[in-house]
């Protein structure tokens, strides 16, 4: 979330947030791109200047030595671009069933960057307890292997109740349903 918030808030994407509602398993990821983030420069044209942003986001909350998060986010993130399709195509599905066609057609202008060209970012995130965090191990991150290096976006969040904050997250959505 703290992620999905800066791309939407800071950086100006729109974020869709209902990847998590169909969850097949409590104890096992969902598949695909962790955080789609979508650009359109003026909405109903589709501009080569329009930007899908997608986010890898790995995290290490509790204490002990730095497990190298950022560097696992931005190997996964380097993955993402045929992982979107996968994705952007899941998005549209819970949009049309959810009647939500405005942004479905959103999520379609980015189905298809041979036919309808857009700027592709890729992004990478640690979110970290300060416990873990090691400066010069996160300095050590390589990103030239990256597929989209040029484009490529790293972040690290770090903070001392980032642990207590999911739990309080956690209780939040269990009481919500």
């Amino acid at each position: 979330m703290l992620i999905a918030d800066y791309v939407e808030y800071l950086l100006g994407f729109w974020v869709p947030r209902e990847k998590y509602a169909e969850k097949a398993s409590r104890d096992e990821s969902v598949k695909g791109v962790d955080i789609l983030g979508f650009k359109l420069i003026e909405p109903g044209k589709e501009l080569p200047a329009d930007t899908l942003l997608a986010f890898e986001v790995k995290a290490q909350l509790g204490g002990g030595k730095y497990a190298e998060r950022l560097q696992t986010a931005v190997d996964d993130s380097s993955k993402d671009y045929l992982r979107s399709a996968y994705t952007l195509n899941a998005t549209k599905r819970r949009l049309l069933s959810a009647g939500d066609h405005e942004h479905a057609l959103v999520v379609r202008r980015f189905q298809n960057i041979a036919d309808r060209p857009y700027a592709f970012t890729s992004g990478a995130a640690a979110v970290l307890s300060d416990e873990s965090y090691d400066e010069a191990a996160l300095q050590a991150t390589k990103t030239a292997g990256h597929k989209n290096a040029a484009s490529l976006e790293l972040i690290v969040v770090r903070g001392s109740q980032l642990m207590a904050l999911v739990h309080v997250l956690y209780e939040k959505a269990a009481n919500e349903a």
